[in-house]
């Protein structure tokens, strides 16, 4: 599943550039086990602009932004976003591989990591709005994409999950960065190769991409894990409970033995003071 979402998006990528240069060659994963290694090699095309967001403003110093950021005001660019209609966000939503897409919280609500706490209230608002079933009877699986706002605004209003959520889109940010830099050093054109922005956007696709992959794992891990120590508890329980059994019916034969012998010896000894 994962390995063809991340096909769909080089093969996106690809069609969008053809007004460019083919020169360089894009290349899918191959297989789960390394799904996301091969994500591509570089990326030969220039696609255009998009709104969804989620990008490192790496343009602004990090320290002097959270010092003159302020939380509970509105930023214009974000309140005069155009969103379209419901349905155009019922599709977005629920577009092909959104279970990958939408891992990212911010990309879901199409705004930027400097969205302040009023812009992502205000946001899940206009969203939630537009998406609800309620307002789209006529639209199959609203309740779903409802369902997916719902659980970026959760993790976006929790304190630990955003900041995490942050470190993370400015990590593959960095990422990016570098490899684009290594692209352009190795004498790929940088007009064969999409915009900064569009490029730090698929990197940070991919970088959420592999960190569920490697909680799926470590979720299949555990619960094998957790499957072998309980069939070994309870192997163990059935070694002791065998050995009690044995302990017990050993006990029993012997105080019966020892009873028996005590019989015999006392028919025995009157004839023997005889």
């Amino acid at each position: 599943l994962l390995s063809g979402f991340l096909t769909e998006i080089t093969a996106r990528s690809e069609a969008e550039g053809k007004d460019n240069s083919n020169e360089a060659k894009v290349e899918a994963p191959e297989g789960e086990d390394d799904m996301l290694a091969g994500f591509f090699n570089e990326i030969s095309s220039k696609p255009e602009n998009s709104d969804t967001a989620a990008v490192s403003k790496s343009s602004v110093d990090p320290s002097s932004e959270q010092e003159t950021k302020q939380e509970n005001v509105l930023t214009e660019k974000y309140t005069n976003q155009d969103l379209g209609d419901g349905r155009t966000q019922v599709e977005r939503l629920l577009s092909s591989h959104y279970e990958w897409k939408n891992l990212n919280p911010y990309a879901v609500f199409q705004l930027d990591i400097d969205a302040t706490e009023e812009d992502i209230k205000y946001r899940y608002k206009k969203l939630s709005l537009k998406v609800h079933p309620d307002r789209l009877r006529g639209v199959e699986n609203a309740r779903e994409a409802f369902e997916e706002v719902k659980n970026a605004y959760l993790r976006l209003t929790d304190e630990s999950q955003r900041k995490t959520t942050i470190l993370h889109i400015e990590n593959a940010t960095d990422e990016a960065k570098k490899e684009r830099r290594k692209l352009i050093l190795k004498g790929t054109k940088e007009t064969d190769l999409p915009s900064m922005e569009d490029f730090i956007k698929v990197k940070v696709m991919k970088h959420f991409a592999e960190i569920e992959r490697m909680r799926r794992i470590s979720d299949k891990n555990m619960k094998a894990y957790n499957a072998r120590d309980k069939m070994q508890e309870t192997e163990e329980k059935e070694k002791i409970q065998k050995f009690q059994e044995f302990d017990k019916n050993w006990s029993e034969e012997d105080r019966r033995d020892k009873r028996i012998g005590n019989w015999r010896d006392f028919q025995v000894e009157p004839e023997s003071k005889k």
